[in-house]
């Protein structure tokens, strides 16, 4: 097998698309760090990785590993997978080193040094106790593709943070690489500082790839599928229906170039944005079942160039990697670029007002009566590190709360601004070079609406008031009912399963059930005698859902590490978080609607 390399992008200039990136001349910047990493060496699970260096002082004493990575609001500590940590003089002599803390390592003449080697292990396929890394954000080493994030593979000087850098990568010959970063015609990858290279993830392997112009955008397509049903031109098709809408959305589209990576796997794990790019990790099915929910994910992680990679608060632009410092406006990182990201599909038509409805909205609002009513929005938000249990409350219930701002903005002004317009003020104000003071946010949005506004922040952002629905959603002449029982005399399990790949559990259950036994927790193995399990959990809600009410079923329950069998039976079906499309709405209620459906 012969070495080659990464010169992807001019091996495919004879078939590749048009817009297929050309590698660039010398960048000729000076760099301090050289990072080369071989790719060919798979088999142990861990990446080799070789640092060249130059002229470090004294102050360059300590290489550190990530604790944490933009995007994902909870403790990683890259430092715990290092398996091989060494480091060398000009001569090949070792240098002594010696872990200092989890994450970091100290050199014990760091002027003498002229190259680091250490051997650090693939996060999905090496198991933690702790602080599980997700996938959309880690690495992989497998026979015919590799992912890299990297703050899972790349470390860095303390005081040479900001300096420049470049990655050079071995790897099959037959493979291809995506990336949104910059190469140059030797082959290298660059970075002008660590921060870049940690937003700038890799995807190597048997890949597909794609490419299009989209509405005055750069935009290319990698994907990775396990039993090669998907590929990259089939995502290009489902990116630019997502980017057509969002382009009127947000005035015309905030990135000259993007880079979309799919892999298509044996796990479903989410996403993860960066300013150039996005990484999407999920099952590997037949494209027509994947289309809607990914396009959901890609508007998602598309809007998040908009927040918080543009408009952001200090402490997220200062982003510390070591010692990571809670923001009180996750919310709105997480929670307005949900809301975003199902209006500019609905008002863009690749949405239907029904399905928004159905799905978005109700899916959101049953999370969210698993979660604790008691914790606020910000509380959530200043305590993502401590108490990651309630951190998916910023997509479902900082979503909602998003969703109701929205429309009392537009009520307050005659139908003529909504959050979509305060969100284009922000742009205006703040950037990557002017991030918003912490405690200035609230206070700037309400300068830029309506005074009461500020009551609306202290009642449902700052506070846990329960959000206002059935008035709001009746401003725009939709009726919403927390729960009614179905007039079709149907049967449900009346249970709200969690599903992973490790287990079934039951994450809620109504009181009726709750009274046959079941509990909530407990882990269901099998349904009257089935197997129950990651792919065909569905199975649950659609038998029961077939049965009359009273029909007895059987359950193979573990709880506690024990196995139990229980009989429950099914409940008459009710609707839960209903919603209903006024068909006569009054001039006031149409006219809002009208406003709301629509951008202004």
């Amino acid at each position: 097998m012969k070495y080659l390399v990464s010169l992807v992008f001019l091996l495919l200039l004879s078939c590749a698309p048009t817009l297929l990136r050309q590698p660039l001349e010398s960048t000729g910047l000076p760099f301090r760090y050289d990072y080369t990493v071989d790719l060919y060496d798979r088999a142990d699970d861990r990446f080799k990785v070789e640092l060249r260096v130059s002229g470090l002082a004294d102050s360059n004493d300590v290489f550190n590993f990530a604790a944490v990575y933009p995007g994902s609001y909870s403790i990683k500590d890259f430092g715990r997978f290092v398996r091989v940590f060494a480091a060398y003089d000009r001569e090949g002599n070792e240098i002594a080193t010696a872990q200092i803390s989890q994450n970091q390592w100290r050199l014990s003449a760091p002027g003498e040094v002229a190259r680091i080697y250490y051997e650090i292990a693939e996060t999905w396929d090496t198991p933690v106790p702790t602080h599980p890394v997700n996938e959309m954000g880690g690495t992989s080493l497998e026979d015919d593709f590799v992912l890299i994030n990297g703050p899972g593979v790349f470390g860095y000087l303390r005081g040479l943070e900001d300096a420049p850098l470049r990655l050079f990568l071995l790897y099959p010959e037959e493979w291809l690489a995506g990336t949104a970063l910059a190469q140059d015609t030797a082959g290298f990858y660059f970075a002008d500082n660590y921060a870049t290279l940690a937003d700038s993830p890799l995807l190597l392997g048997n890949l597909t790839q794609a490419a299009k112009k989209i509405r005055g955008t750069d935009v290319y397509v990698y994907s990775y599928s396990f039993t090669g049903r998907v590929h990259a031109g089939q995502m290009l098709g489902s990116v630019e229906k997502v980017l057509k809408s969002a382009d009127p959305f947000l005035n015309g589209l905030p990135a000259p170039e993007y880079t979309f990576l799919f892999v298509f796997e044996e796990r479903a794990a989410g996403a993860l944005e960066h300013l150039g790019s996005s990484v999407y990790v999920t099952l590997d099915a037949p494209y027509q079942d994947v289309a809607q929910r990914m396009e959901d994910v890609i508007a998602h992680e598309y809007f998040h160039v908009v927040i918080p990679l543009t408009v952001r608060s200090e402490l997220t632009a200062d982003f510390d990697f070591l010692h990571p410092r809670p923001t009180a406006h996750l919310w709105f990182y997480e929670g307005v670029t949900e809301w975003a990201s199902d209006m500019m599909l609905l008002r863009g038509g690749a949405k239907k007002l029904e399905d928004f409805l159905r799905l978005s909205v109700r899916r959101k609002l049953i999370y969210e009566t698993l979660k604790d009513p008691g914790v606020s929005l910000e509380q959530i938000s200043l305590n993502s590190y401590r108490r990651p249990d309630h951190y998916s409350s910023v997509y479902t219930k900082g979503a909602l709360t998003a969703t109701l701002l929205d429309i009392r903005l537009l009520e307050l002004s005659g139908g003529q601004r909504g959050l979509r317009e305060v969100i284009s003020d922000l742009r205006r104000e703040y950037d990557r070079r002017r991030p918003f003071r912490e405690d200035e946010l609230f206070g700037r949005i309400v300068d830029l609406t309506h005074p009461d506004i500020a009551g609306f922040i202290d009642h449902y952002i700052r506070g846990n008031t329960p959000l206002p629905l059935k008035a709001y959603f009746e401003k725009v002449g939709i009726e919403y009912y927390p729960e009614i029982p179905s007039s079709d005399g149907s049967g449900e399990g009346g249970v709200v399963l969690a599903a992973s790949d490790s287990a079934i559990s039951v994450m809620w259950l109504d009181p009726e059930v709750a009274s046959m036994g079941l509990q909530k927790g407990d882990v269901i193995t099998a349904l009257n005698g089935d197997s129950l399990h990651f792919a065909n959990y569905d199975r649950f809600y659609e038998e029961t859902s077939e049965m009359a009410p009273g029909t007895a079923y059987r359950l193979t329950v573990r709880r506690s590490g024990e196995a139990q069998e229980l009989t429950c039976r099914t409940i008459p079906r009710k609707i839960r978080h209903g919603f209903r499309v006024m068909d006569s709405p009054s001039p006031a209620q149409k006219k809002l609607r009208n406003a709301w459906l629509r951008n202004l």
